[in-house]
């Protein structure tokens, strides 16, 4: 069983490349060869990065974390065997740790909703048939309770509204509202109404503006999605260019971010629908891995797993030079990362004080990334050579060279 899941994981991170948001992805591990020397220098310059600017570590094998407060963050750990995860809540504090609960199967998704009450996940299980089947699983954070929504679909299939404590979906005749902690549903608009955008047997999906009245609604797999926006004036506005169902968030009432592109030339674009205009704020990347941190209005992505982050009322993209994912910023600045499953706090406000330091260490990731470039035997696939050569480049700009 456990090898067959793995062989399903790996599938849908070929099939799906936006769907599994919820684990770390080895970039290195893609390009160079795991027999290469390079790669344990590598990881071990890059965690050591993470001692330079005095990082909290928090636990090991992690897959998904969040902020759910200013001083408290959510994370899921996962076992060896696939099979059994286990859901934990962290205190900066004091730096308890407390487990909520067991979630068993393989988790492709995880979300909370803003109120920081619930954990929506889905989860893929090996059931009395040969094919896994998809379910989602919703944790209570308050009491540690489970329960299971009706969807087969294993990947992602609903969003997050900006307040309260529910989701998102589609269901029957179009795409409602589900409460979680009443399970009533409204409708927000039938499916009539976005028949137009259908053009794959996955599920549609709508992402709701924090005032309400509006919703991006958006059909696709594999990179090719078709949306727009139903509910502004009149007029519902095409959205092109979207390639990615879980990279999307609304900033406020009339602008939203998104990723655009293609593999190796992924963008992230920020859209004001009241002017009809866009920013792109990173163009060229492997993996963008965008997310807002709603608490604290700071937008992260990542150039070639290097962490960047935009601050809206500073109109400004700083570069921690740090490598990770799944990014959360709380209030304070401090914010999460996961690098090679294991999960740090960091202090933004430390990453310039530690400058030279840092400076030392991106230096030796420069060189060995140049060493490497030039050994042909040691290149994954026929790509190798430009990802390591982006790697060059970005670790060569913040050195100074």
């Amino acid at each position: 069983m456990e090898k067959f899941l793995k062989l399903i994981l790996f599938a849908a991170c070929c099939i799906f490349p936006s769907a599994l948001t919820a684990r770390d992805i080895n970039l290195d591990e893609i390009y160079i060869k795991k027999t290469s020397a390079f790669h344990k220098k590598l990881a071990l310059e890059k965690l050591e990065t993470y001692q330079i600017v005095d990082a909290v570590f928090v636990d090991r094998d992690v897959i998904f974390a969040v902020w759910i407060t200013g001083n408290e963050l959510i994370y899921i750990k996962e076992s060896d065997s696939l099979r059994t995860n286990y859901i934990y809540k962290f205190r900066l504090r004091d730096r308890k740790i407390v487990e909520l609960c067991k979630v068993n199967g393989v988790i492709t998704i995880a979300r909370v909703t803003h109120s920081g009450r619930y954990l929506v996940t889905k989860r893929l299980t090996q059931g009395n048939g040969i094919i896994p089947r998809g379910e989602t699983v919703v944790v209570d954070l308050t009491s540690g309770k489970l329960k299971t929504l009706s969807s087969a679909y294993a990947f992602l299939d609903f969003t997050v509204p900006c307040e309260g404590s529910s989701i998102i979906m589609e269901k029957g005749n179009g795409i409602v509202e589900l409460s979680l902690e009443t399970n009533i549903q409204r409708s927000l608009i039938g499916k009539n109404k976005y028949k137009d955008i259908i053009i794959s047997s996955t599920p549609s999906m709508g992402y709701l503006s924090p005032d309400k009245q509006k919703i991006l609604l958006l059909n696709g797999s594999g990179g090719n999605y078709k949306a727009k926006i139903s509910g502004y004036g009149s007029n519902q506005i095409p959205v092109k260019g979207i390639s990615s169902s879980s990279e999307i968030f609304w900033l406020d009432n009339f602008t939203f971010v998104y990723r655009t592109g293609y593999a190796g030339n992924f963008a992230v674009v920020l859209r004001t629908i009241r002017d009809n205009k866009t920013t792109t704020l990173l163009r060229s990347s492997y993996n963008t891995n965008i997310n807002y941190s709603i608490h604290s209005g700071i937008i992260s992505f990542l150039k070639e797993q290097i962490i960047f982050y935009y601050k809206r009322s500073e109109n400004n993209i700083l570069n921690t030079g740090l490598e990770g994912e799944d990014v959360s910023f709380a209030p304070n600045g401090s914010f999460i990362s996961i690098l090679y499953k294991k999960l740090f706090i960091v202090k933004s406000g430390i990453l310039q004080k530690r400058h030279i330091e840092l400076k030392r260490s991106w230096k030796s990731i420069f060189q060995m990334y140049k060493a490497v470039y030039n050994k042909k035997d040691e290149f994954e696939n026929e790509h190798s050579q430009l990802f390591i050569g982006r790697k060059v480049e970005l670790y060569g700009k913040l050195c100074g060279f």
